[in-house]
């Protein structure tokens, strides 16, 4: 029977520990960071790591992490050509070490106390889960993001912004955010480096995960909050461009050529 209260999810959890690592990709906003990374020291899970891949251009950021959390793992990314390789640089860390799940994060997500404890107790709760979800909140704390559904036909990703949703098995985690488990990971393999420098890697990773029979899940006692604006509708230029390019990318990778060219018409 699943737990009716978190006494009994820190509990079962607690028992036997899986160590965690905690990833955050940084790429320049310094005093957001900084909040993100006391929430995540706070968590209240007896077994993690929290790292910092810096994407930034800054080469004062490492000792300012390291004299204010002295046990952060902090790793340099000179070659970052985008998100992707961001996110596939802080999985290759992570497989590269004795840790049963990552929790990849970007700079501006600052968790609630228990959520690591939450996300840990859903996977161990139910095997088949390979990517739990949190709730994303804003500072507000109105919901952005449970999780996405991606409407193939279209071509068109959709954020659940209801925290009472029904249960059921997403397509996406909005930014890529949530809780992987290393044999998923290593069975669908990166990032696809295609969708650099930005936007869809989310979206089609999860996809992935769907077609290999991995499920994902939101768990919706795993709460963390959206430090910065969302940008997703509302870019301009450049990340416009991009998330046009990518967007249609993502169609024709997960759709057969027909839906890819009635999805791609200016209807």
């Amino acid at each position: 029977e699943p737990p009716d209260s978190l006494y009994s999810w820190r509990k079962n959890t607690m028992s036997n520990p899986t160590p965690v690592l905690v990833s955050f990709i940084h790429s320049g906003r310094e005093e957001v960071l900084l909040r993100s990374l006391t929430a995540a020291f706070a968590q209240q899970y007896p077994e993690f790591s929290v790292s910092v891949v810096d994407c930034s251009a800054s080469d004062r950021l490492e000792n300012t992490l390291k004299t204010r959390f002295p046990r952060l793992l902090y790793n340099k990314n000179e070659t970052a050509a985008g998100i992707a390789s961001s996110r596939n640089f802080a999985m290759k860390q992570y497989l590269s070490r004795e840790y049963g799940f990552i929790f990849l994060l970007d700079d501006d997500i600052q968790l609630e106390k228990d959520c690591l404890s939450a996300l840990v107790a859903a996977m161990n709760e139910d095997p088949s889960i390979s990517l739990a979800v949190p709730l994303i909140l804003n500072e507000d704390g109105t919901v952005l993001s449970a999780g996405g559904i991606y409407y193939r036909l279209f071509g068109q990703p959709w954020l659940i912004r209801e925290a009472n949703s029904p249960q059921r098995n997403l397509d996406f985690a909005s930014g890529a955010i949530g809780l992987y488990r290393k044999e998923a990971i290593a069975a669908v393999g990166p990032f696809d480096t295609d969708f650099d420098p930005y936007g869809f890697e989310d979206i089609d990773y999860g996809l992935r995960l769907n077609a290999r029979g991995y499920r994902i899940r939101l768990v919706d006692k795993a709460l963390c909050r959206h430090l910065t604006a969302y940008s997703f509708h509302q870019e301009q230029g450049f990340f416009l461009y991009h998330t046009t390019k990518h967007r249609l990318f993502c169609a024709y990778k997960h759709l057969c050529l027909f839906a890819f060219l009635f999805a791609s018409l200016p209807w």
